[in-house]
């Protein structure tokens, strides 16, 4: 639970308050805290607050556009049990903000997709990003600037 109140603060740009006694942080507190590329996204300059673009009984969606074009997306399991999360790139009309897609209002179908948390490139997804998070947990993400509008 403690990465996933942490995503959220991170998507929301809120300040990063330690309210532990640091001294006795675990290597996998210190680990968290301090990744640069998740740092990155609460501190990106264009100082945006993500917003919640999709929930359903035990998952949300939460986004924010970065500076340099991208997102940073966070899936939130509220449940005990892990879940599929999807993300939601296919936008046909892009004519509402009720559109299938979570990144209204840019029109793209592929997007690159790197996991934040453990550094990793997931290469380029197409019409949506599904991704296992465990329960009681968070996954964050960035999705990179369109890679093609087919």
């Amino acid at each position: 639970q403690y990465r996933a109140q942490f995503f959220l603060w991170v998507i929301l740009a809120s300040p990063l308050v330690m309210g532990n006694d640091i001294r006795n942080m675990s290597e996998d507190t210190i680990a968290l805290v301090t990744n640069p590329e998740v740092l990155a996204v609460d501190q990106d300059s264009d100082c945006v607050q993500g917003s919640l673009v999709r929930f359903d009984d035990a998952t949300e969606t939460w986004i924010k556009p970065l500076h340099d074009g991208s997102f940073a997306v966070v899936l939130l399991n509220k449940g005990i049990s892990p879940v599929n999360a999807t993300v939601h790139f296919d936008c046909p009309s892009c004519v509402l903000w009720d559109s299938s897609s979570d990144f209204y209002p840019v029109d793209a179908k592929a997007f690159g997709v790197r996991d934040l948390d453990t550094h990793s490139d997931l290469g380029v997804s197409h019409f949506n990003f599904t991704a296992l998070v465990p329960g009681l947990d968070a996954r964050i993400f960035k999705m990179s600037p369109p890679v093609g509008t087919d």
